[in-house]
């Protein structure tokens, strides 16, 4: 970052956002003038949800709503910036995008618009409304109020360093520079991650091709099926003891399944409901549905999860789970589900679907297969997404810099181009 820019900012007056942008609110309409296509007469209204990465989504995720409720200045211009003002989920309150070019279209009652006016460059003040010094001034209204919620006088009362129109543009030209190398670096690593997820479902595909030899049984016959259960919350002797209590969100560890959010006391649990070490365990209802783990320990789980416990003299636990994330096991899971908005696949329909069953002798030759390359696609999986992480702090990092004028100067290597790489910044 240009030093001299950096330190004007650091130098700048700090003015309230009500000073250089006018606040816009968003459409309010009743339900009956809005629907989820478009159609003569309504408008695509943007929702907090198409706000993503520090930008507008345009183009899913829309509710189009009748034009009569969406009055001119509430109708999208470039420059403007949206902003989350209201969300179920906390992470999205703050956030904003930018709209840069023309697009006819607007924004609903859970946003806001910053509309900069002449004085203020439209780039300078999005990029600072996504900078550190913006998030410490949220977080600071934050602070005993509703946090899913930003008020009017929140947003206007927001404080902006203002430094000369030349400085503010030579700092969104040094800012986008950055930037754009930091994008080419994000564009390689997530073009590693789609070929690393299509090998793993090829090696998994491959893997589970049905050989001379093999039979084909059903989850029901190779292992005993259950489903999980909600504890009574109103019985607190049930809860914080040493059983793991699944749930959905724990079973990202896959094969190696250990942890839980929720412990059990084993005295709240009724037989059949303490599963064994090695049951795999799977997501059979909404929209997670399919997620597979193989608990390596002993555990109890949620009425969203039906497990199995494997006949160890019938089939591999390991051969099991890998056969339930395959795409083909993932496939017959989706496809049997109830066709409701909330897909549900019961015990019943589970515990018939297809089973491969090679002798335990190939189910073990085949586990090791997959492990021997899955386990290289997981270490290299884990370089990407440390290093997308790493590329979102170094984007803030410019951020800081830029708008506090202080701090050692941010200076992109071309390392962070490669495609699983992104170097140290240079000294």
């Amino acid at each position: 970052m240009n030093a001299v820019p950096a330190e004007e900012v650091g130098r700048a007056p700090v003015v309230p956002l009500s000073a250089v942008a006018d606040l816009v609110r968003g459409v309010s309409y009743p339900k009956a003038d809005a629907r989820e296509a478009p159609a003569p007469g309504f408008v695509p209204v943007l929702r907090a949800t198409n706000i993503q990465d520090a930008r507008l989504v345009l183009d899913s995720d829309l509710v189009y709503v009748a034009e009569r409720n969406v009055a001119s200045d509430q109708l999208l211009r470039a420059g403007d910036i949206v902003v989350a003002t209201s969300s179920g989920s906390k992470h999205l309150v703050g956030k904003s995008g930018q709209l840069h070019a023309p697009w006819q279209g607007s924004f609903g009652a859970f946003c806001a618009t910053v509309r900069p006016r002449p004085g203020v460059h439209p780039r300078y003040l999005a990029l600072f409304l996504q900078a550190p010094a913006y998030w410490r001034q949220i977080t600071k209204k934050a602070l005993g109020v509703n946090i899913n919620n930003l008020r009017r006088g929140d947003l206007e009362s927001l404080g902006v360093p203002l430094p000369p129109l030349a400085v503010q543009a030579s700092i969104v030209a040094e800012i986008e520079k950055q930037f754009s190398r930091l994008d080419e670096a994000v564009a390689n690593l997530k073009r590693v991650a789609v070929g690393l997820a299509r090998y793993r479902a090829s090696t998994l595909t491959e893997s589970f091709a049905v050989r001379p030899g093999w039979a084909v049984s059903s989850y029901g016959e190779v292992g005993v099926v259950t489903t999980g259960f909600t504890p009574p919350t109103s019985d607190e002797a049930n809860f914080g003891g040493a059983v793991p209590f699944f749930k959905p969100t724990d079973l990202g560890a896959g094969d190696n399944v250990v942890t839980a959010r929720e412990y059990l006391s084993d005295r709240g649990l009724s037989k059949g409901r303490l599963l064994p070490a090695n049951s795999v365990l799977v997501t059979c209802i909404g929209a997670t549905i399919g997620k597979t783990g193989l608990a390596r320990v002993a555990c109890a789980t949620n009425q969203q999860i039906n497990a199995v416990t494997p006949d160890p003299a019938v089939v591999d636990p390991g051969f099991l789970y890998w056969w339930t994330v395959s795409p083909r096991g993932q496939e017959q899971i989706v496809s049997n589900a109830s066709a409701t908005t909330l897909p549900i696949l019961n015990k019943s329909k589970f515990s018939a679907l297809a089973v491969p069953l090679p002798p335990l002798a190939e189910q073990r030759r085949i586990i090791a297969e997959v492990n021997r390359h899955l386990s290289i696609v997981c270490e290299v999986e884990a370089a990407v997404d440390a290093n997308l992480e790493r590329a979102q702090a170094l984007r803030q990092a410019v951020l800081a810099r830029a708008f506090t004028g202080s701090g050692a100067a941010i200076d992109l290597s071309p390392n962070c181009r490669g495609a699983t790489s992104c170097a140290e910044p240079a000294a």
